[in-house]
């Protein structure tokens, strides 16, 4: 920090940012585990745990971040700087905090062979233990409970948790997934109003589609991009009502570029179906 860097407007953020911490949710709302649905689940629980601060007021979720090492800094912006990446100050705070020290950190061993041996930073310990502890009800009485296990040995929660990631979401399991998300996508059809179907549930369902696809990404799904998601969107149209919306999208280059850009003409078609 230099002394330009201290200015009046700097210091009222940091005030801001003083008296969220040292505080957490006393009852946060539990996650609920989906066996159908792991990549939310575990989503939901990297989450949850952002509700509770670690031993130095960081949000618990860092030590569950994909990225095993701090980033450098002067390759990474920090929030309110041009180019940075982070929309607030704890975000930044989950990138930033050690989980490794910092000789291990700087060190050229690959990140396998640190996550098993580490060295740890001590806060990360202590950390990592309180993981464990909050973790384990929630997979108490699941079939994931002996990959959970796998971090048994020292209370490391972090291994504890990806032990249930790799195995539901590990490599062997992520074709799997876009696969069956992908066939979704292809085969939902609107086919008009009823008492059992509208518009709007299959509107949802594409966009539900797309989050689920988009979780994959952590484990090396490439994604689908923007115009795919419309050629799906488009291709389930197949009611009649529909003619008139699919011409217009079809026919605007900047909303068949985004599927979000569809929003208004999902309301017309809504519309136009009743």
């Amino acid at each position: 920090v230099l002394p330009q860097d201290v200015t009046l407007e700097a210091i009222q953020a940091l005030t801001h940012q003083k008296q969220s911490e040292g505080k957490e949710e006393s009852n946060p709302t539990v996650p609920k585990l989906d066996a159908s649905d792991w990549s939310k689940s575990l989503e939901g629980i990297t989450d949850w745990l952002g509700n509770f601060r670690s031993c130095e007021d960081v949000p618990l979720s860092y030590t569950l971040r994909m990225t095993l090492r701090v980033p450098e800094s002067s390759e990474d912006p920090p929030y309110g700087e041009n180019g940075s990446s982070y929309s607030s100050f704890d975000e930044e705070l989950v990138a930033r905090a050690p989980i490794l020290t910092a000789v291990a950190n700087a060190s050229d061993d690959d990140d396998a062979t640190l996550e098993q041996s580490g060295a740890f930073a001590p806060s990360f310990i202590i950390d990592s233990n309180r993981v464990y502890d909050l973790l384990l009800p929630l997979f108490n009485d699941t079939a994931a409970l002996p990959y959970f296990k796998t971090g048994k040995q020292g209370k490391n929660g972090r291994k504890a948790f990806f032990g249930v990631w790799n195995h539901y979401l590990g490599e062997q399991m992520m074709d799997h997934y876009a696969t069956k998300y992908e066939n979704q996508l292809m085969k939902a059809k609107y086919l008009g109003e009823s008492a059992n179907s509208n518009f709007e549930q299959f509107a949802t369902l594409q966009k539900d589609l797309h989050i689920k696809l988009d979780g994959l990404k952590r484990q090396g799904y490439p994604g689908i991009d923007e115009r795919t998601k419309v050629r799906y969107f488009l291709r389930g149209l197949v009611h009649e009502s529909m003619n008139a919306v699919k011409l217009s999208i079809q026919g605007n280059s900047e909303i068949r570029s985004s599927f979000d850009s569809c929003g208004w003409h999902r309301g017309k078609g809504a519309q136009s179906a009743h």
